[in-house]
């Protein structure tokens, strides 16, 4: 039967031990027994023991067990050599020490251990202990454990029951520790060929021998042979070539492998294991899992490029060998890569490029001498792409440099920094770059941290495009096209800087009241924003004063990020413009003539109106067509805008009279009449009036208006308002009186109310120091309208 421990090196000062990757199963001594070992131990006596690890094995790739510690019960187990029967069992718990007992086929038993076994307490015993086992360590590590196993006066924090967990754990891997640490015993008292029974008994912490293990069966000098191993295969990897095999049947007392290794076919074969090898490997070279688990060894003496040729023999736990297994070849090559490129610096160089520069790498990850066949070179626009990019190529690349090492017949002395030219480069835009290398083999390093760089602009952007401008009631917009985003030295454009200054080299007047003119004058541009939206074409001007008559001049100029200005735009000049069309006019008078009709109209006495059109339907409510129009202007100049209102000019232009001489006798027409502005907004149509063989008069002009003082009960003052009809009656259709006032005698009235056939009117919306201008007319259903009452004037006193 084979038994198997699980053992981890890392903590073996631990009574429970920390999982690691790297796992032993049980091995057996070093060397083959020659002769009988005595009853009676000497444990004084020369052990050669190798505790059994392989520092080579790449701890990475192996799998993980939970290594051995004391347990609760006791195993025994017999192994059966030419002379004697070896016993082993399992350490327990709180055991003071053991018994074991024998009988033959049919016999009783009977104890063969001459005084208890146990573990050697004394302080003198456990450093020649230390003496012996410390030359024999191969490995520092082992070395250093032991020490804090044995010499607990300098490792004070180390007990008794931690030293005794150490050396069961040393016994379980080779018989003669075992034998000294209470854990084995040799049968020598044997004879070949007769059968054995044996027991083993413990003494519990009071000094009471228990019976606990099992019985266990042996036939003396009866050797089982090893079978021959099988399934052995060789992976190669970078330096090293992992083995592994299938398992033995279970029936072999198998306690290990030896593995030979050759660089011919034919051999000589050289054992290249130190101890006895009973690795479990979980994962292959290439990160395979391994399911279960199988047998193997990790070379690492290898050269790459070199093909090595293996074979194993198998090893039971008394040092006997088995047949050697089939030879197996593999052939290591280089997987690893190289280092990181460092001293990695950028520079900007004239005004179009920036210099990668690095040192050479001529070691791979392992610090090994190195290759490098080229060198890869990444650039990105933000530092989040180029820390996410983790592909050994990927479309953020932009060019390679060959290493000159690399190629046959160059010897470059002295010369250790390479470098790269990126001249795709946009100024003041921040680039980050990151290198890779790549060796003569293929493999690929990773990318270094990411280092960024920066182009310093000192070549202006060209000036913005097709400069527009439109107005409107309470705002100018205006719109341009950006620089030609093609040429390299607008593609950093930041934004455009707005000036704004006043069309012409005149002064602007403006009336805004009686006795109170404004004079602007002509100025330079002026900055007027900053527009920080690179991407903006239009700006909206709210500065300017409401109601301004002015024509304003617009220009830009674009910067980019280093806020080099261009060169200042053409200007285009603009102001307010009237988007409300006029109230619809009046017809005052629709007279029918011999062939004719005169029509005439007025409209509200407004500083940009234009001009009328006359349409005429011979039904009331559809078929109009124009008869009469004034130009309506296609586009107009800001200038072509009065700036305020001329009295003459206004009440020229806000009335019309015109005589429709297309038309039939004895037929009844409809008009109507719309008003236009400067700006050409038209007003929706007047009511429509029908002709008629009389003449259709207007309605009287309202008479002796009159405007009183009058002081409310809170305190606050108002006008009352009264006026006379002049007839004694109105018509049906008449609609009522409209009060109309102003702050001038002569213009700016505006309506009040509305229409009422009281003859009174309360306004209240007055306030002490203010002089007001009063008129009334009467209007009918009809849209017919009475001339307007002489004005009256009052001043609004405390």
């Amino acid at each position: 039967m084979m038994m198997r421990l699980v053992i981890s090196i890392f903590c073996l000062v631990s009574v429970t031990f920390a999982q690691i990757k790297h796992v032993e199963k049980y091995q057996g001594p070093l060397q083959k027994s020659q002769s009988v070992p005595q009853v009676t131990i000497d444990t004084t006596a020369q052990v050669k023991i190798a505790i059994p690890l392989q520092p080579q094995i790449d701890k990475s790739k192996l799998s993980l067990y939970i290594p051995w510690k004391l347990v609760e019960g006791i195993h025994l187990s017999a192994y059966v050599d030419t002379h004697f029967v070896l016993l082993k069992w399992t350490a327990m718990k709180n055991a003071k020490g053991y018994n074991l007992y024998r009988r033959p086929e049919g016999g009783t038993y009977k104890k063969i251990n001459s005084k208890l076994i146990t573990w050697p307490t004394d302080q003198k015993k456990a450093t020649q202990m230390y003496d012996k086992l410390m030359p024999l360590a191969q490995y520092k590590l082992e070395r250093a454990h032991i020490r804090k196993a044995t010499q607990s006066e300098f490792y004070p924090q180390f007990t008794d029951k931690t030293k005794e967990s150490v050396f069961h754990y040393l016994g379980n891997l080779y018989y003669q520790i075992a034998l000294i640490v209470g854990q084995a015993y040799a049968d020598s008292t044997v004879q070949s060929g007769k059968v054995y029974y044996y027991r083993i008994k413990y003494i519990d912490k009071n000094g009471v021998e228990k019976d606990f293990a099992n019985e266990v069966k042996v036939t003396a000098g009866a050797v089982k042979k090893l079978t021959k191993p099988t399934g052995l295969k060789a992976e190669a990897g970078d330096s090293k070539i992992l083995l592994v095999w299938n398992d033995p049947p279970p029936t072999d007392t198998l306690a290990g492998y030896h593995v030979y290794q050759s660089k011919s076919p034919i051999g000589p074969f050289k054992r290249i294991n130190a101890t006895p090898v009973l690795t479990t490997i979980a994962v292959s070279l290439k990160g395979d899992s391994l399911k279960p688990p199988q047998y193997g060894f990790l070379d690492t003496t290898v050269v790459n490029y070199t093909t090595y040729y293996y074979r194993i023999a198998p090893r039971n736990l008394l040092g006997r060998l088995g047949p050697m297994s089939t030879i197996v070849s593999a052939k290591p090559i280089d997987l690893t890569p190289p280092q990181l490129p460092q001293n990695l610096n950028i520079t900007p160089l004239q005004t179009n490029m920036l210099l990668i520069t690095w040192n050479w790498v001529n070691k791979d990850v392992r610090k090994r001498g190195e290759v490098v066949k080229r060198y890869q070179i990444f650039r990105y626009t933000d530092y989040n792409s180029a820390i996410a990019d983790t592909a050994a190529t990927s479309k953020y690349s932009i060019g390679f440099v060959t290493e000159p090492w690399s190629q046959p017949g160059v010897h470059l002395i002295g010369d250790t920094v390479r470098s790269f030219s990126d001249k795709n480069v946009i100024p003041e835009q921040v680039y980050w770059y990151r290198i890779s290398c790549e060796d003569t083999a293929g493999n690929v390093s990773h990318k270094t941290a990411a280092l960024s760089g920066i182009l310093p602009d000192y070549e202006p952007p060209d000036s913005p495009e097709a400069i527009t401008a439109e107005g409107f009631d309470d705002y100018i917009r205006i719109s341009w096209k950006p620089p030609n985003m093609t040429k390299k030295k607008n593609q950093d454009l930041a934004g455009y800087m707005l000036y704004r200054g006043i069309c012409g080299g005149y002064h602007e007047v403006i009336e805004r009241d009686e006795g109170n003119i404004y004079v602007y004058h002509a100025y330079p541009l002026h900055l007027l924003t900053d527009i920080t939206d690179k991407d903006s074409t239009t700006y909206k001007d709210y500065s300017i004063p409401k109601g301004s008559p002015i024509c304003y001049r617009y220009a830009l100029r674009a910067y980019d990020k280093a806020q080099n200005l261009s060169a200042m735009s053409d200007s285009v000049c603009e102001r307010l413009r009237d988007k409300t069309p006029p109230d619809p006019p009046v017809i005052t008078a629709l007279k029918a003539r011999e062939g004719a009709i005169k029509i005439e109209c007025v409209a509200a006495p407004i500083q940009d109106m234009k001009g009328f059109i006359i349409e005429r339907s011979e039904s009331k409510d559809s078929g109009y067509k124009i008869v009469y129009s004034d130009s309506i202007p296609k586009s107009v100049a800001c200038g072509d805008i009065p700036s305020s209102v001329d009295t003459v000019l206004a009440k020229k232009a806000n009335q019309v009279s015109y005589v429709d001489k297309n038309v039939d006798p004895e037929k009844v027409y409809w008009y109507r009449v719309r008003a236009f502005d400067h700006n050409g907004n038209k007003s929706k149509p007047s009511p429509s009036i029908s002709t008629y063989t009389f003449e259709i008069k207007s309605l009287p002009k309202p008479v002796n208006l009159k405007a009183d003082l009058k002081k409310q009960r809170d305190g606050s003052c108002s006008v009352e308002l009264s006026w006379e009809t002049g007839i004694s009656r109105y018509p049906k259709s008449f609609l009522g009186f409209v009060v109309f006032r102003s702050f001038a005698k002569n213009h700016g009235y505006r309506q009040i109310s509305q229409p009422s056939k009281d003859m009174q009117f309360i306004d209240t919306a007055v306030a002490p120091g203010m002089t007001c201008w009063y008129k009334v007319q009467a209007f009918d259903s009809n849209g017919d309208r009475s001339p307007t009452s002489d004005s009256v004037s009052i001043t609004i006193t405390e």
